[in-house]
């Protein structure tokens, strides 16, 4: 027996656990570092964290600029990007910001993204939950997605102003 599949959460739930979300983890965090200085000592509980902080800067500045620019031209452009954690270099980027975020558990978070196996199952739990469609599957029937060895960039052609006369 199959069971069927689950309709894409609304928008106010998506808001509603975000907000949730963002009132739990730093609560969360403080919880957890509590007990990690509970049971090392604070200073060394501190230095972990400080020391998982710059491990996200070290892994952001290596990632590069690709995924980064990936974002600016969703966020300015026309054109929207994918962000997706099959990209390796997304992933990093994720993991990186993830790690910066003081705590543990983002530190965590943060090492499990990075890893191929968890990253795979992190990013299909996340298409289950979003109801986003899977790998292969557009998410518009109209849209053909092709592999990047299908096809291949050609520039625009160059119009002439018409208010300008032609070139002789």
């Amino acid at each position: 027996m199959t069971t069927p599949p689950r309709p894409p959460p609304s928008a106010r739930g998506l808001l509603s656990a975000l907000l949730l979300g963002l009132l739990a983890v730093p609560l969360a965090e403080l919880a957890t570092f509590v007990a990690v200085a509970l049971l090392v000592g604070f200073a060394p509980a501190a230095l972990a964290m400080v020391a998982i902080s710059a491990a996200g800067l070290l892994l952001l500045r290596r990632s590069g600029a690709r995924p980064l620019g990936r974002i600016r031209l969703a966020e300015h452009g026309p054109a929207i990007a994918g962000f997706t954690l099959d990209d390796a270099a997304a992933a990093r980027l994720l993991a990186a910001i993830l790690l910066i975020i003081p705590g543990f558990i983002t530190g965590l978070l943060g090492l499990l993204v990075l890893l191929p196996a968890t990253r795979r199952r992190l990013a299909d739990w996340l298409r289950r939950a979003v109801g986003a469609a899977g790998p292969g599957t557009p998410a518009d029937p109209a849209i053909v997605d092709l592999p990047p060895e299908d096809w291949r960039s050609v520039p625009e052609p160059r119009l002439e102003r018409r208010d300008e006369p032609p070139p002789r």
